[in-house]
This record gives structure tokens, sequence and C-alpha cells, in this order.
């Protein structure tokens, strides 16, 4: 491909995959979710701020290397879908449990609980140099009914890891990342 004044090539080594695993008894589920996406060492670091074809000096880079998960592949409501922009760099592993209090041939009430480990896979591309992106819960109240009609009210607490602190090259105004949290409810009707 054709940088700047000369030409160059690129060595493209991406790869990603995830795992979905689900038990049903009765109105008990048991999940277990997991799933990787090569990192890349160079600066900068998730789809949301910066362009992985080049170093920050505008210099080619010429080893492509970090995978990226589809954007409405979404494996949490804040570490990797607000903070991080997607997976990639990153293996995780969630297992889940859900509950429907009600399940009958009209409609469904449940509650879902999920825990989430992160680590990247390259510590380097983090702003603070270190391999342990965070643990997430998330919780999920749902109603849910035959004709199309849902109802989901969801909370999320992430606990950052080393990976967000900021820690720049002289040492000094060093910042701790700190504690997030959301709440969203969603309404949907299928036709």
């Amino acid at each position: 491909s054709e940088l700047g004044s000369g030409t160059s090539s690129r060595d493209i080594q991406q790869f990603g995959g995830a795992l979905e695993i689900q038990y049903n008894y009765d109105r008990l589920d048991i999940g277990l979710d997991a799933g990787f996406a090569t990192g890349d060492s160079a600066e900068g670091f998730g789809v949301l701020d910066r362009n992985t074809l080049s170093e920050p000096d505008g210099s080619p880079n010429t080893k492509v290397t970090n995978f990226k998960f589809d954007r409405d592949y979404h494996v949490d409501l804040l570490l990797f879908r607000e903070v991080i922009g997607t997976v990639t760099n990153a293996v995780y592993i969630k297992p889940w449990i859900a509950y429907d209090l009600f399940e009958g041939p009209e409609d469904t009430l449940g509650f879902r609980l999920d825990l989430e480990y992160a680590q990247a896979l390259e510590s380097a591309a983090t702003p603070g140099n270190s391999s342990f992106l965070g643990f997430e819960g998330d919780i999920r109240a749902y109603y849910h009914d035959k004709s199309g009609f849902m109802f989901d009210l969801e909370m999320g607490f992430l606990f950052p890891g080393g990976a967000f602190d900021y820690r720049p090259v002289d040492n000094t105004n060093n910042r701790d990342a700190e504690f997030a949290f959301t709440l969203q409810s969603r309404l949907t009707m299928k036709f």
C-alpha cells in the first residue's frame, strides 16, 4: 500500500474468538462467556482513540495484530462497550446466572447476574502499561411477552484495573482510574 512518498507492505496477523456456553435447568440458566482478541504493542488502546495503520510519529505500522470484535457484539455494559469500544487486545471470562421468576407460554419475568474479568494481551498498549483491565458486574431485570414486547433494566459496575491508570513518561500527574456505574433501560417491540 502507498503511504506518503514511498510504498510499504504490511503483515496483518489478527486473531479472535468467542465462546458462549449455557445450561438450562427448569427456570435456572447458568452460562459462561469467554473470548479473546489479539492486540498490538503500538501506542493507543481500543477502537475509539487511535488509527492502527500508522505509528504516533506517522510512520507506517508494518505489523498489524490487533483484532477487533464487531461493535454490535455486546459483551458487557461498560468495559468493552463504552470504555474500549469493543473487544480488542483482551481476553475475558464471564460466568453468569439467570433465573425466571415465572416463565409461561405468554410471558417471562426474570433476573440475570454477570461477573466479568478481563486482561489485556499487550500491556504496553494500555494507558497504564498494565495487563489488568478490570472486573465488571452487571445485573439485569427483564420482562418479555409473546407479542414481542420486551423491557430490560440493567445496572453495570466497573472496577477498572491498572491498565486504565494514567502514567505519563515523566511520572508527574499520575492518575488512577476510578469506579464507573451505569443504569440503562430498554423498551423493545419486535414485529
